[in-house]
């Protein structure tokens, strides 16, 4: 799909859902150079869907790790913060639009 089409069909949606909550303040804590890791894994594990997100991302293949990371602030460090924002935000607004169902 192109960006016009993909841009016409987002136009033509009536109304589009907001974000969860969680993910606005997580959000605004990645923003704030003085969050902690604490401040954010606490935030964070207020949605226990999105910990549990968070840590099959950060145990995945992928990273490869020999152990697994069962801390959120564990795997918000190993991941980065943008990550864990992209992460939070791709998993929203994929549970957002394929009505509440998760991944």
């Amino acid at each position: 799909m192109d960006a016009q089409t993909f841009l016409k069909r987002l136009d033509s949606i009536p109304d589009l859902p907001t974000l969860p909550n969680i993910v606005m303040k997580v959000n605004n804590l990645l923003q704030d150079p003085d969050t902690s890791i604490k401040e954010l894994g606490d935030t964070v594990e207020t949605d226990q869907a999105m910990v549990t997100k968070i840590l099959r991302l950060v145990n995945s293949t992928f990273y490869g790790f020999r152990s697994k990371i069962r801390n959120i602030s564990h795997a918000i460090i190993i991941l980065g913060f943008n990550n864990v924002r992209n992460a939070l935000v791709s998993v929203s607004i994929i549970k957002t639009f394929s009505g509440g169902k998760g991944l």
